[in-house]
């Protein structure tokens, strides 16, 4: 078992640095949060901190950059980390969506999930996808090597980047009207459309295309921001709105995706909808009459797998530092067997569960539009 320690966020803009040349800023938050946490003051000799960073962007050699922060200086490198902070033993980078796949095994289903497709019962070593909607449109998949629950590996997708499928006339003129404001010749990707910037792309085209519909303080309240468009829509889609039109064809959409990814992986460990947009916009989502379960299920003669496939709207949205926590977990059983010396601190006992030893710490990180990072402390139970 763990415990936790420590939990602070922190505004990634609002620290990045592009005039520091060798993390745009990351380094500095990493050094805010070892010195708000007691860590700092801990033996760098005896105690064994592990950590792992679970980035919003694609990850090469252990190493993120983030294009969109700090003139794309920002960047989380694993092997730096250590370099730099001595207190750091290992630190590996993995994308975000590996982190929500890892984040995925922890969750109490009865307590942390809402039923969208009950499906058949879940098979406890089967396959798992997670698709979710938040800035952009994210998918991953884990299957077990072992049998167990223990044997799941994540692997990352760029499934949102596959081909957006209109699915009438007026979904037809919107895929032209998306592919060319981003001067596409021939496709567009579903991420244009069931994200939450995909949203602000659908308001956009039914704004164009009904100019006699658009409530003008509204408009100017989504047109005033460039990050928020899609909350603004959401929290204007009253009935007969341009705003409730395009929450329903985001919603279509993203029902079109999740179909998609149940018919190629048949996750009967369950299909898992992650992301900030699903749990603030169930209404959408769940029931047999909501756009997107209409699509879901709009799968001819597949129809029947969709049925049987079970899929969960998840409502925490910590999924991505959990799972950065169990790929830290890994690594620091792999780091102990490399390290033989650290094996006497790691089989210290805890007297009771509120004492325990600084010897195994894990620090993990959910790194987006705010750094999440926490540290665990790891307890041996008499």
């Amino acid at each position: 078992s763990d415990k936790l320690i420590f939990y602070k966020e922190y505004p990634s803009q609002e620290h990045a640095d592009p005039n520091d040349e060798e993390s745009g800023g990351f380094f500095k938050i990493l050094t805010m949060f070892i010195n708000d946490s007691f860590i700092g003051q801990a033996d760098s000799e005896t105690c064994t901190i592990i950590a792992c960073f679970a980035c919003a962007g694609p990850v090469n050699d252990n190493c993120c950059l983030f294009t969109n922060v700090a003139d794309g200086k920002f960047k989380v490198d694993g092997k730096e980390v250590v370099e730099h902070f001595l207190c750091i033993k290992a630190a590996s980078v993995v994308n975000d969506f590996v982190g929500m796949g890892y984040g995925a095994l922890t969750l109490d289903i009865a307590e942390e999930c809402i039923c969208i497709n009950p499906g058949v019962p879940i098979d406890p070593t089967g396959p798992i996808a997670c698709v979710g909607a938040g800035t952009g449109l994210g998918e991953c998949y884990l299957v077990t090597t072992t049998g167990t629950k223990d044997g799941y590996m994540c692997f990352p997708s760029e499934g949102g980047h596959s081909d957006f499928a209109p699915r009438n006339d007026l979904e037809i003129e919107m895929f032209k009207f998306i592919k060319s404001k981003f001067s596409c010749s021939h496709r567009t990707s579903i991420e244009r459309i069931a994200s939450g910037s995909g949203l602000a792309n659908v308001y956009e085209f039914l704004a164009t295309k009904f100019p006699d519909r658009v409530d003008k303080a509204v408009h100017a309240q989504i047109e005033s921001t460039i990050d928020m468009k899609g909350m603004y829509i959401a929290t204007n889609a009253k009935t007969g709105t341009l705003c409730e039109q395009a929450m329903q064809i985001f919603a279509s959409a993203y029902g079109a995706e999740v179909s998609s990814v149940a018919v190629k992986f048949i996750p009967t460990g369950g299909l898992f909808l992650t992301g900030g947009l699903t749990p603030k916009n169930l209404k959408y989502i769940q029931g047999p009459d909501t756009p997107f379960m209409k699509s879901y299920l709009d799968r001819g003669r597949l129809s029947h797998l969709c049925l049987k496939t079970p899929v969960y709207a998840v409502i925490p949205e910590d999924l991505g530092v959990r799972g950065a926590r169990t790929c830290a977990l890994r690594d620091l059983r792999i780091y102990e067997e490399k390290q033989k010396s650290v094996r006497s601190s790691f089989e210290h006992t805890s007297k009771s569960d509120d004492t325990y030893s600084l010897n195994n710490i894990l620090l993990a990180g959910s790194c987006a539009a705010a750094c999440s990072l926490l540290l665990m402390n790891l307890l041996q139970k008499k």
